[in-house]
This record gives C-alpha cells, sequence and structure tokens, in this order.
C-alpha cells in the first residue's frame, strides 16, 4: 500500500513570491508547487511555480482571474475548474 501523505518542510527561498490569499496550490512533482489565482485586493490573474530544490520561483501570467477555485493535476497538466472573480469578503 502507498502512502500519499507526506509531512510538509519549510524552505527558505531567495526571495518571497506574490502567493495570495484564497488561492490555490497543485504540487506538480516531487520538487515543484503550482500557486494560482486568489485574492489581493481583487482576484490575482497570475500563477506561481516554486521549484523547493533550487529555492526559486517562476510568475506566470494567467488570462483569467480566480479566487477560490480549485486545481487538479493529470498528464502533466494543472486543471482549474471553479472559483469566482467577485469579492468574496465582506466587511
Amino acid at each position: 500500500m502507498v502512502n500519499y501523505l507526506e509531512t510538509l518542510k519549510k524552505v527558505p527561498l531567495d526571495s518571497a513570491p506574490k502567493i495570495a490569499a484564497y488561492g490555490t496550490v497543485c504540487k506538480l512533482e516531487k520538487r515543484n508547487c503550482f500557486f494560482y489565482g486568489g485574492w489581493r485586493g481583487a482576484a490575482v490573474n497570475y500563477a506561481v511555480i516554486v521549484n523547493t530544490k533550487t529555492k526559486r520561483f517562476e510568475t506566470l501570467k494567467s488570462n483569467t482571474a480566480k479566487a477560490c477555485a480549485g486545481s487538479a493535476l493529470k498528464d502533466y497538466k494543472v486543471y482549474i475548474f471553479g472559483g469566482t472573480t467577485v469579492k468574496i469578503i465582506q466587511k
């Protein structure tokens, strides 16, 4: 039987990427994590790929802004589904 749960470890990065609250995350492979969308005063339209081995990240532009979306990895492709583009927290 395979145990798919792994312990998360802190990995200091060379600089901090702008990962938004209410975004989605998807583990791409052993060393890379994909962070997409979220909310920073408005829904954001970029993705960040973080490599925990090299301690570097890459920011990718997206054509759709989403917060509170879901993600899945299949055949080395990340699929984003659901989400919202409207204000999610009311004061």
